[in-house]
């Protein structure tokens, strides 16, 4: 279906910005760590013997550690170490975590570590700029624009928020309230997308998988926002389907679709599953 010029404008430029923050120094393209921090000390470096061994191009044997005492993380810079949080020289201090909203960031000579919590457990993710992954980055794949799939929907609120279970690809699991679902009708069948709010504003996410999953799109699922229902009706352009982070990086966590989110069809439309020159995991 032929798609309107201004409809067009607006996707290609959805699409250059989206391209545009794995461009960026802490995109997903750039993770290239996860260590899960035990009870106590866990020492950072380039040496072997750290439980978060950095890059050896940094070579700085012993940076520091983190402490961590089952809720909280505390960093401890090595003295004469060049570690930085947010910008400025560290030596002390306890670092906030994803789950507190923005993560502190912790430089050592330009790589990047910040503290994830994921249920009990909490861990460092480290980006660095010098991946392969990254340096050699030449742009996202996706199917050509289709008008017909961007669909306007009708949306079906839960009576109550519904709590749902989503799990994760490393196996946790943690309780989501749906507002509800979407459901229509493409390609002569009849299709329901259960609904998470958005990570932020009074959006909709979608996370689902479809007949090109494992084919030409990211096997475990892709992405899609939509804006919230206006007169009961909400719309989900597949135009705009992204890959989850774990489709640029063995060291993300994503949530897995919600029982029931697979089209039984074939969504060809948004992002594809290869990243063009790099490989995806």
């Amino acid at each position: 279906m032929k798609v309107e010029t201004a409809m067009l404008q607006d996707l290609n430029q959805w699409r250059q910005m989206a391209e545009d923050r794995l461009r960026a120094a802490d995109s997903w393209l750039c993770v290239s760590g996860l260590f899960w921090l035990r009870v106590g000390e866990n020492r950072f470096g380039t040496a072997a013997h750290n439980e978060v061994e950095l890059p050896q191009s940094i070579a700085l044997p012993d940076a520091g550690s983190f402490m961590f005492d089952g809720e909280q993380v505390i960093l401890h810079a090595a003295p004469g170490a060049a570690v930085l949080v947010q910008g400025q020289r560290a030596t002390h201090q306890v670092l906030a975590s994803d789950a507190d909203g923005a993560p502190d960031v912790v430089f050592v000579k330009g790589v990047r570590l910040t503290v994830i919590r994921r249920g009990t457990r909490m861990g460092i993710r480290m980006y660095d700029p010098q991946t392969p992954a990254f340096l050699n980055f030449a742009g996202l794949q996706w199917y050509p624009p289709d008008a017909a799939k961007r669909i306007q929907a009708s949306f079906v609120p839960h009576a109550e928020p519904k709590p749902v279970q989503i799990e994760n690809v490393i196996g946790d699991v943690r309780t989501v309230l749906s507002p509800g679902y979407a459901q229509f009708t493409s390609d002569g069948r009849h299709h329901r997308l259960l609904a998470e709010p958005a990570a932020t504003g009074a959006g909709l996410f979608f996370n689902f998988q479809d007949s090109t999953s494992g084919r030409t799109t990211y096997p475990g699922g892709r992405f899609l926002e939509a804006p919230a229902p206006e007169n009961g009706t909400v719309v989900l352009d597949f135009n705009r389907a992204v890959s989850p982070p774990c489709a640029y990086t063995h060291f993300a966590t994503c949530p897995l679709p919600p029982p029931g989110n697979k089209l039984g069809i074939a969504m060809e439309a948004g992002q594809q599953y290869k990243v063009a020159g790099e490989r995806s995991c």
